[in-house]
């Protein structure tokens, strides 16, 4: 039970969702038979959606698991489309929620934050809630929309900032440009963090950019981090990404080489660094 308390383009979003139809069988839902008559539809702060628990839009169109798995996922009802998750399986979560500092949260079993919604700039979210058109909202007690995800475009934080990152892959690198045809990595990360609500004031380069932000473990790093890299053995960062979760992250890569989404071993270099602009 229910405790407490403790449009991107379809190609950009199967490369995001891909992987995970394997996880599916681990949930009970049985794809057309709608939503139960006593299913909830929302949670509010300080209740937890536990493994294995998951609410149901109004009408029943669409269902948010919390997967024993890990991972959170908003599909729909009918015939099991995945329409939207944060790529948390395998990172040991066990419950979604919403903390005292605004964000939607993934966290384990001892209460580590293996996911996060990037929105504690966006105060006073105090309900997540499933819509009859396919979107998870977190809204304030006015009712107003703080974070949304699924269905149509993103708004706030991590989500949004990845989603606009994969509207442009395919982009041509060159250096010194932010869009909205060519990128290099700062400029990709630059539009990207302003996409999802954080304007960093102008395009910065990949080392000043590490340097407005706390370091963050690299064990440590999450789905929305930036990733920033050093090629040689100088102080100065070079390149920069956004990780997306399960090894992999988006960036503007180099002259030549269009933005892609890549693995984390694709750059290599001295050293490895971690930022996180959506606290």
């Amino acid at each position: 039970m229910i405790s407490g308390p403790s449009g991107i383009a379809s190609r950009a979003r199967s490369l995001l969702v891909a992987g995970v139809v394997a996880v599916l069988a681990s949930s009970a839902l049985v794809f057309g038979t709608g939503a139960p008559a006593s299913a909830a539809s929302s949670i509010s702060i300080g209740t937890t959606l536990d493994a294995g628990e998951r609410l149901y839009s109004p009408n029943g169109d669409y269902s948010l698991t919390m997967h024993t798995e890990g991972n959170l996922i908003l599909r729909q009802v009918s015939d099991g489309e995945i329409v939207w998750h944060p790529r948390a399986g395998g990172l040991g979560g066990t419950k979604v929620g919403i903390s005292e500092y605004g964000n939607v949260v993934i966290w384990t079993a001892s209460g580590k934050a293996v996911w996060a919604s990037g929105t504690s700039r966006w105060k006073g979210g105090t309900r997540l809630k499933v819509t009859d058109y396919g979107h998870v909202l977190l809204l304030n007690d006015a009712g107003d929309v703080l974070w949304q995800v699924g269905r149509g475009k993103d708004i706030h934080g991590v989500e949004r900032m990845i989603e606009y990152a994969a509207q442009q892959l395919g982009a041509p690198y060159v250096l010194g440009s932010h869009g909205p045809d060519y990128f290099d990595c700062s400029g990709l990360t630059y539009k990207a963090m302003q996409a999802g609500g954080f304007d960093i004031g102008g395009h910065k380069s990949a080392d000043t950019q590490y340097a407005n932000y706390a370091d963050i473990a690299w064990v440590d790093r999450r789905r929305g981090d930036l990733l920033f890299f050093n090629y040689d053995t100088d102080a100065a960062v070079d390149h920069v990404a956004i990780y997306l979760g399960e090894g992999k992250m988006i960036h503007a890569v180099q002259p030549g080489t269009p933005l892609s989404i890549t693995s984390v071993s694709y750059v290599s270099g001295p050293k490895s660094l971690v930022a996180r602009p959506f606290a």
